[in-house]
């Protein structure tokens, strides 16, 4: 969700301000998916899926608009499906998020090709940023589907 995070250094460790700004992401993130939630639901009510799209397609980008003018933070949401192109993924971040469409096909066809693409692609994110956000789990991903 936020571009400019600072990363520093390969395999750097977070200093106190970093760690400081990783907790403030996440409390950001956390409020605005809140807001974002209530939307959604209140619009599912009143309209369905029909006003669930104009939500996401004008709400959600102004209260990211609004929470990275309130804090200062660059606020997004991006996938590998992104409609605006300043949403667009950073390459860790794509590749993490092919390796888990890469694994989500895998369990569903029984494909080991897949299954060892979606590694493949986990390993290649961490490369390219190995202090991002979880880390940790995707090792593990990495480890348990190795095998």
């Amino acid at each position: 969700m936020f571009r400019d995070f600072p990363q520093g250094p390969p395999g750097a460790a977070w200093s106190d301000d970093e760690s400081a700004l990783l907790s403030k992401s996440r409390e950001l993130t956390a409020d605005y998916a809140t807001q974002l939630k209530a939307a959604l639901q209140e619009s599912m009510t009143a309209g369905g899926p029909v006003e669930a799209i104009t939500v996401c397609s004008e709400l959600a980008p102004q209260l990211a608009s609004d929470i990275s003018r309130a804090s200062g933070a660059k606020v997004r949401r991006t996938s590998l499906r992104f409609r605006n192109p300043g949403n667009a993924p950073d390459d860790w971040e794509a590749q993490r998020s092919l390796g888990v469409a890469c694994i989500l096909k895998a369990k569903s066809t029984g494909d080991n090709e897949l299954t060892a693409k979606a590694v493949e692609r986990w390993e290649k994110s961490l490369s390219i940023n190995p202090d991002q956000p979880k880390a940790d789990q995707l090792q593990k991903l990495i480890e348990t589907y190795s095998n």
